[in-house]
């Protein structure tokens, strides 16, 4: 999943300086921007912690590869050594 979710940026906030009605103005467009950012927000967050779940996923499945990767090397070396001393042995080299 990727994340998709933009948020939308926020009108300017109101400033004290302003004149009332300007004030007034900028209050009214501000908070009325608020209830769809909480909601792009959430979606927001539900991507995010999607995301990190498969992240979470793959890093447990990486480190299991990891893990029988050294297992599969470390087999191979004492396979590797046992057939050398095998064919010593055959041999009678020892």
């Amino acid at each position: 999943m990727a994340i998709t979710q933009i948020i939308t940026q926020l009108p300017a906030a109101p400033d004290p300086s302003m004149s009332e009605e300007d004030f007034d103005a900028h209050a009214t467009e501000f908070t009325a921007a608020l209830p769809p950012l909480v909601t792009e927000i959430n979606a927001l967050a539900g991507q995010i912690n999607a995301e990190s779940a498969n992240v979470n996923t793959k890093a447990t499945a990486a480190a299991t590869s990891e893990t029988n990767a050294l297992a599969a090397k470390n087999a191979a070396a004492t396979s590797a050594t046992s057939d050398a001393k095998r064919n010593k042995a055959a041999a009678g080299l020892q």
